[in-house]
């Protein structure tokens, strides 16, 4: 991806700004962001927050966090970040947390809309209907509207038996 500024070099720094609720994404490099002032984060001590952290800390450094790796094939989600791939098929159990919200942003939603082979469309759109229930059955219950919940469960139990 090149530069929405220069339009000329290959874009490594992406920042993404939401002013009341109006998102902006900007992909620049190098060069680019450190003429519109991003280069303090290429130097942490130049950037109070990295100090402020410390402070709290009470520590000269920032504390290191321990980032989960995929047990599959050791990738952690920061590399997934970068290469933009996962590493095998575990990864997606594993980084499902933090892959969603790219893939709503991204795709819309989060599950498959496209077309599908003759008769899958209809028990696909059954077993979205199906979890939809499912979630305001959990929400009934947590209002405690039991009467509520109990009707949805019969709707369940009945789609099932289809």
């Amino acid at each position: 991806m090149l530069c929405d500024k220069c339009g000329a070099n290959e874009a490594n720094i992406h920042f993404k700004q939401v002013i009341n609720n109006q998102s902006t994404t900007m992909h620049l490099c190098e060069g680019c962001a450190e003429e519109i002032g991003f280069n303090l984060f290429s130097n942490p001590s130049a950037f109070p927050f990295f100090n402020i952290l410390s402070g709290m800390v009470g520590q000269g450094a920032i504390p290191q966090i321990k980032e989960d790796k995929c047990p599959g094939c050791g990738i952690s989600f920061s590399e997934v970040q970068s290469k933009g791939k996962l590493g095998c098929s575990d990864c997606w159990q594993t980084f499902k947390k933090q892959l969603l919200p790219f893939l709503k942003e991204m795709q819309g939603d989060t599950f498959h809309i496209g077309k599908s082979p003759k008769g899958f469309a209809e028990k696909a759109e059954t077993s979205r209907e199906m979890a939809k229930m499912r979630e305001e059955l959990n929400k009934a219950i947590a209002k405690e509207e039991y009467e509520e919940a109990a009707k949805i469960r019969d709707k369940i139990k009945e789609m099932e038996k289809r």
